[in-house]
C-alpha cells in the first residue's frame, strides 16, 4: 500500500504555521532588553502573542532574536509536525476504509 502527502501541502503548512511568529508587528520600545537597546528609540517589534525578533536600524547586525526565539521555532515545528501527521492518519484510515 502505497501513501504519500503532497510536498506542496507539507511546504505550505509549515510557512502557514511559522508566518504566525510575524503576525502583527508594531512600531514602538523594544520588548526586551538586548545588548545596545534603547527604549527611548522606536524600533520594529516583529511576533504575536510575544516578541522575538527585533529589527534596530541603528545596530550593526539590525535583528535581534528574542530569549525564547529557538523555543519557537521548534513549537512551530512541532506543531506543523502534529498537524501533518494527523492528515496523514486522517488519510490513511480513508484510504484503508474505501478499498
Amino acid at each position: 500500500m502505497k501513501f504519500a502527502i503532497n510536498k506542496q501541502f507539507s511546504i505550505v503548512l509549515l510557512l502557514l504555521v511559522n508566518s504566525i511568529v510575524f503576525l502583527f508587528p508594531r512600531v514602538g520600545p523594544p520588548a526586551f532588553r538586548y545588548t545596545g537597546s534603547n527604549p527611548e528609540t522606536d524600533v520594529l517589534n516583529f511576533g504575536f502573542p510575544f516578541t522575538q525578533l527585533i529589527y534596530d536600524s541603528s545596530l550593526d547586525f539590525p535583528f535581534v532574536f528574542g530569549p525564547l526565539a529557538g523555543l519557537t521555532a521548534i513549537l512551530c515545528l512541532l506543531v506543523s509536525t502534529l498537524i501533518y501527521n494527523s492528515v496523514a492518519i486522517i488519510k490513511f484510515f480513508k484510504k484503508s476504509y474505501t478499498t
